[in-house]
């Protein structure tokens, strides 16, 4: 029997020889249903994910609900939303995969790593770490009204209740309040709300909770809050504290130095960071793994 290539099907098989085939094969839902497959449990499941998804404009904008391939984990998302972009970019293309330094922090520990979500969204970055350690002790900090309904319903979901707890904040230096800008459901883009200095038009005012008060006993933070990351990173309890391994996604905005990754690269440096793996956008974001020069073990 001849044995199927990865990836192979019946469509991409006949995709190569007949022009309809071919026409279906690269149409936008066939491309979603693709990159949904390999994210998600069901084919069925990705085909409604890939078609929800193409008629966004034109279906109910509730969440829709799904199981994670690789951990069973369930996940609920917006569709015509960033939601999906983040999915992707943490389930498919694996953005956050750990380099080795850190995967032999975090295992080594002889007990569940504790995690720090600052920029909790809708719950991934938590999802994606319990299907590499599934007893992890999670606290997401995020302030978005709306991100927190669908977070507060993926941590029911999965009945993580007991090991994932949520402050319902922005990230900050010191407790207070802040104007915060909410992409709204009419902008699609949830994943871009931050802090402004300034007030104004789709702003709310929330609470600042200070991070450093939540690091005590952490394992690791993960940084994606829009432009809040610099006051953490220039804080000198940073260097103090050191919690043993960071992944930072840094960004323009905000940013007290021209260049954002040459300004992450020294603050992190500065605090007592190793550097590893860096991926790069071209609006000059980019993600830094980080971790403790003490935390790793000698040879």
């Amino acid at each position: 029997m001849r044995t199927r290539p990865e990836g192979e099907t019946v469509l991409s098989r006949l995709a190569a020889t007949l022009p309809v085939a071919r026409r279906l094969w690269l149409s936008p839902t066939a491309h979603r249903y693709r990159r949904a497959n390999r994210i998600l449990r069901r084919a069925g499941e990705a085909g409604a994910f890939a078609v929800r998804e193409t008629h966004a404009d034109k279906i109910s904008a509730a969440p829709s609900v799904y199981r994670l391939r690789d951990s069973g984990l369930r996940v609920a998302l917006r569709h015509g939303s960033s939601d999906v972009w983040v999915l992707e970019e943490i389930f498919d293309r694996r953005c956050y995969a750990a380099p080795e330094p850190v995967w032999s922090i975090l295992s080594g520990l002889g007990r569940p790593p504790r995690i720090l979500d600052l920029g909790g969204h809708i719950g991934l970055f938590g999802l994606y770490m319990l299907g590499l350690f599934p007893e992890a002790e999670i606290t997401s900090v995020e302030p978005d009204p709306e991100n927190l309904r669908l977070l507060d319903t993926c941590i029911r979901l999965n009945d993580r209740e007991d090991q994932w707890s949520v402050v319902r904040a922005c990230a900050g230096v010191a407790d207070g309040r802040a104007h915060f800008v909410s992409c709204e459901p009419s902008y699609g883009d949830y994943a871009r709300s931050h802090v402004t200095a300034s007030s104004g038009p789709r702003q709310l005012q929330v609470p600042i909770r200070d991070v450093f008060a939540l690091v005590a006993g952490v394992d690791l933070v993960k940084m994606d809050i829009e432009g809040s990351e610099w006051e953490i990173l220039q804080d000198p309890r940073l260097a103090e504290m050191r919690p043993a391994a960071v992944v930072l996604e840094y960004h323009p905005y905000r940013c007290p130095e021209a260049d954002a990754r040459t300004c992450a690269t020294r603050l992190l440096t500065e605090a007592g960071y190793e550097l590893g793996p860096h991926a790069r956008s071209a609006e000059g974001e980019g993600i830094l793994w980080a971790w403790s020069r003490s935390s790793v073990a000698k040879p």
